[in-house]
């Protein structure tokens, strides 16, 4: 071979090893190689990566920010407190200070009625668009936190005008209570913020006692509960908020207890099973308008809070017959009718099924004891009847509930 087709040879293969090479670096960093001219392309095996290039980082790789868990980090109990712990303890403060402003102004009569409920109304309007300013200005937590924090002002006049003020009659106030928690459940549906909803049904529970001089009208004060309980089930009908549903339970717990420390100081019947009776209205709020899950999780602490409301009742005196079975006969049967329904399952199903209609037995053939009735028989025979109808008509696993409570009850 002479001397000149050896060199084109050579050169052949340089530019040949050099496209190799250039397919190697693409494949490396992810470039499209370049092909030299004059050389053909040939197709080649990927290379393998060594063992050392496949710890090594490459240099467009991004590494993980020091200090970040790839799976997250767990749930951090001093975040969860100051986020949520701080926000709770400033919105009971500021309800405290307009309740405790109006007590002091009412106690040392200074100014009038109607301007002491008029600034508490300049303020609930001014904490209203401040809140509508933050969220304009891109921190709609906060925003929501004010707007939720206004409507429980709304509240506190409210009730400082009726019951603490007499301004307004009693009914009035209720009906500013209605349109402020009205307006609340529109405000928290439309944005779907559990915080808001949180915050202003919680400054509505905390209005009256922050009003209150130390008395109280107890009708009124159920009344206002359960306007604001009803509202507030209807607005988490279709959510799952748990916090908004604790706070429901405890408001009705909170109510319940004040309701029978202020029958304690009244005379007659009336007084003694309002709890009771207020307790049994809230769980037909929740089975009428309330969604699955809250039917599922509160209607059950409802009745067991109507429970021992009504076991309390039964010291302050005797009450009709009529009284003494139909509060019992109620809560059985919408118990008996929340437990058929198919989302109710688990620990729920049997209270509702077992424990409270066995509760109410109880309570029942106690009360009619305690008032010297002899037909207790009767009341234990008609929840036999009830409970074995109910067991015709129930769902398989809840049937041997049924059955149970029947022959129990027998």
């Amino acid at each position: 071979m002479a001397d000149p087709e050896r060199i084109e040879e050579l050169e052949a293969a340089v530019r040949q090893l050099r496209q190799e090479m250039a397919e190697l670096r693409a494949a490396v960093y992810e470039r499209p190689a370049t092909p030299t001219p004059g050389v053909r392309h040939v197709a080649t095996a990927p290379a393998r990566p060594s063992a050392a290039g496949a710890r090594a980082p490459t240099a467009g790789a991004a590494s993980p920010a020091p200090g970040r868990s790839r799976t997250g980090s767990p749930l951090d109990l001093e975040a969860l407190v100051g986020r949520y712990g701080t926000i709770a303890l400033a919105t009971l403060t500021i309800i405290v200070g307009a309740g405790a402003f109006l007590t002091w102004a009412i106690e040392n009569g200074l100014l009038g009625p109607r301007v002491r409920l008029a600034l508490g109304a300049v303020a609930a309007i001014a904490v209203a668009v401040l809140g509508v300013w933050l969220r304009s200005r891109g921190t709609p937590r906060y925003g929501n936190m004010l707007l939720g924090l206004a409507l429980a002002l709304v509240h506190v006049d409210a009730w400082g005008a009726g019951p603490s003020l007499h301004v307004v009659s009693s009914g009035i106030a209720l009906v500013i209570a209605a349109g402020a928690s009205a307006a609340l459940a529109s405000l928290a549906l439309a944005l779907d913020e559990a915080s808001l909803f949180a915050i202003g049904i919680g400054g509505a529970f905390v209005a009256p006692f922050v009003v209150s001089a130390g008395g109280g009208r107890l009708f009124v004060l159920l009344a206002y509960g359960l306007v604001v309980l009803a509202s507030g089930a209807y607005v988490i009908r279709r959510r799952e908020w748990p916090v908004a549903a604790g706070l429901m339970v405890l408001g009705c717990l909170v109510y319940v207890v004040a309701g029978t420390d202020l029958a304690a100081a009244l005379s007659g019947w009336r007084a003694g099973y309002a709890p009771a009776l207020f307790a049994l209205c809230c769980t037909w709020c929740v089975a009428l308008w309330g969604g699955a899950w809250q039917r599922r999780t509160v209607a059950a602490a409802y009745l067991t809070i109507a429970l021992v409301a009504f076991v309390a009742a039964i010291l302050t005196g005797h009450a009709p017959l009529a009284v003494v079975l139909g509060i019992p006969l109620g809560a059985t049967l919408t118990a008996y009718a929340l437990a058929r329904l198919a989302q109710m399952r688990g620990p729920g199903r049997a209270v509702l099924a077992a424990a409270v209609p066995l509760g109410f037995l109880g309570a029942a053939v106690w009360a009619m004891h305690a008032a010297g009735d002899g037909s207790r028989a009767l009341v234990a025979a008609f929840w036999t009847v009830l409970a074995t109808g109910a067991a015709w008509d129930a769902v398989p696993d809840v049937r041997p509930l049924h059955v149970m409570v029947a022959g129990l009850a027998s």
